[in-house]
């Protein structure tokens, strides 16, 4: 468990957290690059999406060489940080049952809003001198049940490897990126809350921007290339767009999104997506 001390114990918030803190800064500021608009609930995803490429990290055997050590050290306590800020946000609201983000969202009237008051918040987190002990967060068998969690593994360790068709996704990215797409098919209300295809767009950007900060210099990984090509030769448009906006364009709902993406995906690779 991390825990977090006051400054007068001579170890500082923003010191020992500054280039996670400073990232998060970067994603307010240039905020249309990372998730597109101001929006706290994206935001949120997309720093999920952001962790679980760190989570997944434990899942492989093999050692990804870092751009360095010292960013990828400190980006990787981004679940300690945001334990730690859920329950300074917890104590100050009065509420220790709802999520940073839904407590901010609630005392706030709209989405931009929340997005402000959230970054006026984490300053404030930055400069108390609150004791606070991150918990172990506990899942019931209801809340699994209710979540669809079933047996899914948190890291994936139960998600066998895939020997893609196309050669050029045989390596490690691409692997995990298929355990993630393989979780979030399975239970998007546990990673995302709701079946989206935009929410499942800036989670799957979040994961890879992480993954990306963490490679060789000049290693960039995309969604599955040549997979954007393919969506908007089969929808036939007169206009090329992003592989997410051609998919909700032929769909009625985000839900009817999300699962076109899967069935797209699986015809495109060639691959099944485990039943879990």
């Amino acid at each position: 468990m991390g825990v977090i001390y006051r400054r007068a114990d001579n170890i500082d918030m923003e010191g020992k957290y500054q280039i996670l803190i400073n990232f998060v800064e970067e994603i307010g500021v240039s905020y249309k690059k990372y998730i597109g608009q101001k929006s706290l609930y994206l935001l949120e995803c997309y720093l999920n999406g952001f962790k679980r490429s760190f989570d997944l990290e434990f899942d492989s055997s093999k050692i990804i060489k870092m751009r360095s050590q010292v960013l990828s050290s400190d980006l990787m306590e981004i679940g300690e940080f945001f334990q730690a800020f859920q329950i300074w946000i917890g104590q100050k609201y009065s509420n220790n049952w709802q999520s940073w983000c839904n407590i901010i969202r609630f005392y706030t009237d709209n989405e931009e809003q929340a997005f402000e008051t959230f970054y006026d918040e984490l300053r404030l987190f930055c400069e108390s001198d609150t004791v606070i002990k991150s918990k172990k967060i506990y899942c019931s068998d209801e809340i699994s049940e209710c979540y669809g969690v079933g047996n899914i593994q948190i890291y994936g360790h139960n998600i066998d490897p895939v020997i893609f068709k196309k050669v050029q996704y045989n390596n490690i990215f691409y692997q995990k990126l298929w355990k993630l797409l393989t979780m979030l098919k399975n239970a998007p209300f546990l990673f995302i809350g709701e079946k989206s295809l935009s929410l499942a767009n800036i989670y799957i950007r979040g994961f890879i921007d992480a993954y990306n900060l963490r490679c060789e210099r000049g290693t960039v990984y995309e969604f599955f290339p040549g997979f954007e090509e393919w969506v908007n030769q089969k929808a036939e448009l007169n206009l090329y767009r992003p592989w997410y906006k051609v998919i909700l364009f032929l769909s009625v709902t985000e839900g009817d999104a999300f699962d076109l993406l899967f069935n797209y995906l699986e015809e495109y690779t060639e691959s099944k997506f485990e039943k879990l």
